[in-house]
């Protein structure tokens, strides 16, 4: 709940979300963000275009074991961001402020999870290289269709689409988890 303290006082003076009534915050940011929290495995997350911190700062709130790695390329959220950390003292969290497809990792990510990033296709071709062999990437969307689900490219594959029951509210969440297909094509004699 300080989180969201946190949110709705600097959502008056940057713009950080739409919704503005703290009761909505709670089902459609935080509540929404957690509802990822099952398909979080391995120790290191990468949070692509966090923007107000979603889904990484409830997450890193909820499972403190995790290191999170939160990316935004607008300086303004990670001022914010950076508040945030400081205040709810957040040792699993880092902040980086960098465009996705520049953003260069030392180590690759287990999981790379992005909420209404962009779309699958753009998602795996910009954030991909930051996933660590066997890594998965996590999409969540408010919708996707046959044709997003197809536009994504090799070498990475749409592995399984999920519905996500958003806990108490009117609330629809999809997630595509995204892999990197291994197996190399076979080439024809």
């Amino acid at each position: 709940m300080e989180y969201l303290d946190l949110l709705s006082h600097w959502n008056k003076s940057i713009n950080l979300t739409a919704i503005r009534n703290p009761e909505a915050m709670v089902e459609k940011h935080l509540l929404d963000s957690l509802a990822v929290l099952p398909f979080i495995q391995g120790g290191r997350v990468l949070d692509v275009g966090t923007g107000a911190g979603l889904p990484g700062i409830p997450l890193a709130l909820a499972d403190k074991k995790t290191q999170y790695t939160l990316l935004d390329s607008r300086g303004k959220k990670l001022r914010f961001l950076f508040d945030v950390k400081t205040r709810l003292k957040m040792n699993n969290i880092e902040l980086i402020e960098n465009r996705v497809e520049h953003y260069k990792p030392e180590d690759g990510f287990d999981v790379v999870v992005s909420r209404a990033f962009s779309s699958l296709a753009d998602f795996s071709a910009l954030a991909g290289h930051c996933l660590k062999d066997g890594g998965r990437m996590l999409a969540m969307k408010a919708t996707t269709n046959e044709e997003e689900l197809r536009a994504v490219k090799k070498p990475y594959i749409v592995a399984a689409t999920h519905q996500l029951p958003v806990f108490g509210g009117t609330t629809h969440r999809q997630l595509v988890e995204i892999h990197k297909n291994k197996e190399p094509e076979k080439v024809l004699p």
